[in-house]
């Protein structure tokens, strides 16, 4: 079984996204905050962390710069936003793929097999 680490400040779209990864075959820890994501990330590891990039209301990049700092901890990672626009570039420099809101069932499918199938990394 696979490990997700959900993390997403939107408790309709993170109920709507767990469900849909537990379809996909996934064990789901669904968290709220960046801190709740810590508390998890100490006491499991995880195989992918689906990350929306707007964690906080006025920020831009907190999501991304969260997969960023912790991006060696998870095999695959998934940032979704509502805007696109210059994050595609930011989420591929750490080896991620880019989901844009509002997304299908069949365009997560997507991007969780673009995710699951980057080339290893180096450590």
């Amino acid at each position: 079984m696979k490990y997700a680490l959900l993390l997403d400040d939107d408790r309709a779209l993170a109920h709507m996204t767990h469900a849909l990864l537990v379809m996909e075959g996934f064990a789901v820890t669904t968290t709220h905050t960046t801190e709740e994501a810590l508390k998890h990330m100490a006491t499991w590891k995880y195989d992918l962390l689906l990350t929306d990039n707007n964690l906080i209301p006025g920020t831009t990049n907190d999501g991304i710069e969260f997969a960023k700092e912790h991006r060696q901890e998870f095999d695959a990672l998934i940032v979704y936003t509502g805007d696109p626009t210059n994050k595609k570039a930011l989420v591929e420099a750490i080896d991620g793929v880019l989901l844009a809101k509002p997304f299908r069932v069949v365009e997560l499918k997507q991007a969780l097999t673009k995710a699951s199938h980057k080339p290893e990394r180096e450590v």
